[in-house]
């Protein structure tokens, strides 16, 4: 982790963060016809989402895959398991790769069936609240004021929100800053970060969207371009 003093990224890491990153865009749009079939389970799905991402071992993971199917969502740091996915089914995949030593980090949702319009009502919430603090990501604003935004933005949703807002990222998947209301730091141009509001009901499921970004003079560069919209598919068993 690098020190404060140096938090900005060097020009010399966004090329190959954004070139991390494009990659993760191309994994991710082979996910709904490739991976996600009904009766695989978590571990299987990231088995064989690894092999996308690392090229066949050309790139390391930033980080360990996660897959969580339904429920398992709640568990915003669920480790793939058994479980095995069902039809009509909520799937969350958070992932990330290094290029040239340099991080990408992306979080995105996808449905197997039919949303149950509950599901669909609270995701597009968040969504909503997710894009309304991106331009909020300019130099000179302290991190806490980002993350307490969010949490007067969710109101009484903000209980099940807890972990914080993002985190730096660049060499190391998370650096800092810490994107929180616990946090003293404030954005300066070129810090590469996360913005990944979430809502984990246990028992039930989890959303997370996640978009690495950098912080621009006027507004934020969004590195992560595949669409954060829930990503419906049919089912099929």
């Amino acid at each position: 982790m690098r020190n404060s003093d140096s938090l900005p990224v060097s020009t010399e890491g966004l090329p190959a963060m954004r070139r991390a990153q494009q990659h993760l865009d191309d994994v991710f749009v082979l996910i709904p016809e490739h991976l996600l079939e009904v009766g695989l389970s978590e571990k299987e799905v990231a088995q064989k989402l690894d092999v996308f991402l690392t090229a066949e071992g050309k790139f390391p993971l930033a980080f360990p895959t996660i897959v969580a199917f339904g429920e398992s969502a709640a568990e915003p740091h669920h480790v793939p398991g058994e479980r095995t996915l069902q039809p009509r089914e909520h799937v969350l995949i958070d992932c990330g790769v290094k290029i040239d030593g340099w991080c990408a980090d992306c979080t995105r949702n996808f449905f197997v069936g039919d949303p149950d319009p509950e599901f669909l009502e609270t995701f597009d919430r968040l969504l909503e609240i997710h894009e309304a603090v991106l331009p909020q990501f300019v130099p000179g604003t302290p991190v806490q004021k980002l993350d307490q935004w969010v949490r007067d933005q969710m109101g009484d949703w903000a209980k099940f929100f807890p972990h914080s807002l993002g985190h730096g990222v660049g060499q190391a998947v998370h650096e800092e800053p810490k994107i929180s209301v616990k946090s003293d730091a404030i954005l300066a141009e070129g810090m590469v970060v996360t913005c990944e509001p979430g809502w984990y009901v246990p028992g039930r499921w989890g959303i997370r969207i996640e978009d690495q970004l950098v912080v621009g003079r006027d507004k934020p560069e969004i590195l992560s371009q595949f669409p954060r919209t829930l990503q419906v598919i049919d089912a099929w068993e």
